[in-house]
């Protein structure tokens, strides 16, 4: 049972060279359980370990890095921060099941993350210390030149804090490519790159042009890019193939949930920006119909957060009061700053 805990604990230490513990991840033998698909972390429940679970398997790796919380009323007061989350694969009791794991070190303090999502650029979860919850976390992950930071939010016993990680570089492994290829061609079994055991192959070869055209696969149109090996890879093949359609929308993909929080940041305006100009050269890139469509539902969010604004404020007024009109230049930006 012990040995159990620290095999899986181990998996996401090594991992994850930012994190230097390895017992905080299982708490008394016990991790998160996902209950949902196979893409992203979300809605997890407690499940004890015992000594019928098999050896774990890295499933995903959503974040990891580490950076610095910061006080928004002094920045004086401020944290090293060090953050894990991830997903390891186990046989518990004959079944398959996904377990989320997630860990989050201030200075010294080390704290548990419970409830992780992380899906289409946003990570949250809960914080937890000795079993009672502490705070919560909301982050965005946006690019700063050709490095990834997550910023946003952490609320800890009743204090606010921003918060910036750097995303740490995480390649994949010739045996866990092996296993994305295994995923992906037994979803596409008519895929022509899956013909003669070809997992084995890419186990051994994982350089092959074949094998990483398979992982790419996985990840792009597996819709696996919550996964920081996937991003890895896509951010290096796309910076050798920009003008593929995939490649045109990466960075505002990723970057949409901080950009909807941030509208008015420098960071949105540059990536913006950028697609403005390619696309005005390459207006029938599909990437550029598909950026298209990005930007606008982004604007139907802004829109309808503020006609939310504008009723609660109508909703303050007196009866008899001038109605209030709809607001159309409101600045919606987060705590995070933009």
């Amino acid at each position: 049972m012990e040995r159990t805990a620290v095999l899986l604990t181990a998996l996401l230490v090594l991992a994850i060279p930012a994190i230097v513990a390895a017992q905080e991840l299982t708490d008394n033998n016990i991790v998160n359980t996902e209950l949902t698909d196979d893409t992203g972390l979300a809605g997890t429940e407690d499940v004890e370990i015992s000594s019928s679970v098999t050896t774990p398997v890295i499933s995903a790796l959503g974040v990891m890095g580490k950076g610095i919380a910061v006080s928004p009323g002094d920045p004086m007061d401020f944290m090293i921060a060090k953050i894990g989350i991830g997903a390891v694969k186990l046989t518990i009791d004959n079944k398959v099941k996904r377990v989320a794991i997630g860990v989050l070190i201030l200075d010294d303090e080390k704290y548990r993350l419970k409830g992780v999502s992380v899906r289409d650029g946003q990570a949250t979860g809960d914080i937890y210390k000795d079993g009672e919850n502490v705070g919560s976390l909301d982050m965005a992950s946006v690019e700063k030149g050709d490095i990834v930071v997550w910023a946003g939010t952490m609320e800890l016993d009743g204090s606010t804090y921003h918060i910036y990680i750097m995303e740490g570089v995480r390649k994949i492994r010739a045996p866990e490519l092996r296993d994305k290829v295994a995923d992906y061609c037994r979803n596409n079994p008519d895929d022509t790159n899956c013909l003669n055991k070809v997992e084995d192959y890419c186990g051994n070869h994982p350089n092959d042009a074949r094998c990483k055209a398979i992982f790419r696969k996985y990840c792009i149109a597996g819709k696996n890019m919550d996964d920081m090996r996937c991003r890895e890879y896509v951010k290096d093949y796309c910076s050798e193939n920009p003008n593929l359609s995939e490649c045109v929308t990466m960075g505002i993909e990723r970057a949409n949930v901080f950009c909807v929080k941030n509208p008015d940041s420098s960071l949105c305006r540059k990536i913006d920006n950028r697609l403005v100009e390619f696309c005005g050269n390459n207006p029938d890139n599909e990437g550029c119909i598909r950026a298209k469509e990005i930007v606008m539902n982004r604007s139907q969010v802004l829109n309808r957060i503020r006609q939310y604004v504008t009723r609660e404020i109508s909703d303050l007024m007196p009866v008899d009061a001038v109605a209030v009109p709809v607001l159309t230049n409101i600045d919606v930006v987060s705590p995070e700053g933009g």
